[in-house]
């Protein structure tokens, strides 16, 4: 979790500060690549309102938006707004 919250954003922030696109890129990859820890209960109800296969939210970064989903719309009321139920 630490990894994930606070040593990548202050990474990229880091790079992008210093101007060091390189670093900025390596962040932004492990960041997208990191696998997320055994499956949570809010992760296990995500999954089953959205439909998704278990083992979806493998990495930290889809962890995440799963999370945000349910902070910024589930527990508001605004399953109209959610972008995983409008159609394509």
């Amino acid at each position: 979790e630490i990894i994930v919250n606070v040593l990548l954003p202050f990474y990229t922030a880091y790079a992008r500060r210093t101007a060091q696109p390189g670093l900025e890129r390596k962040a932004v990859d492990i960041y997208c690549n990191y696998r997320a820890p055994a499956e949570n209960s809010l992760e296990k109800h995500m999954r089953q309102q959205l439909g998704l296969a278990a083992g979806m939210a493998v990495t930290a970064r889809r962890r995440q938006g799963l999370i945000h989903l349910y902070k910024t719309l589930c527990t508001q009321g605004k399953c109209g707004e959610c972008p995983m139920g409008q159609d394509k």
